[in-house]
């Protein structure tokens, strides 16, 4: 039951941002000489941000359904993990601010219908 829970966030956060993308196309920030290649993909939002806001925050969900005592400790590092992806997609320049705001919403958002479909059953 993990996997099926685990694959609902995420899959469904990467394909929701896939589809904003393709929907907005949003150009790159070109602030300054490129740090590093730019992806050919549009901007918003950034799908590493939604990549690994939805992996924490699934594998967090997952953890907190154990019965250890580290459960914030393992809760604390995989969203510091995805917290310094995001400082990154920005310190590189490939993204604004808001793309990666937005990223983190998308991850939320799917987090949050997890959590309702395992809190209303559909999910056991």
């Amino acid at each position: 039951m993990a996997a099926i829970v685990f694959n609902i966030g995420f899959i469904g956060a990467v394909s929701t941002t896939y589809i904003m993308k393709s929907l907005i196309e949003r150009p790159r920030p070109e602030l300054f000489e490129n740090m590093t290649t730019m992806p050919y993909d549009s901007s918003y939002p950034s799908a590493h941000t939604t990549q690994a806001f939805a992996f924490a925050l699934m594998l967090s969900l997952l953890v907190y359904s154990l019965d250890t005592s580290f459960k914030t400790s393992f809760a604390s590092l995989f969203l510091s993990f995805a917290v310094m992806v995001g400082i990154s997609r920005m310190y590189l320049q490939v993204h604004f601010p808001s793309d990666v705001i937005a990223g983190v919403l998308v991850a939320s958002i799917w987090t949050g219908i997890v959590i309702y479909l395992i809190n209303s059953g559909v999910l056991r």
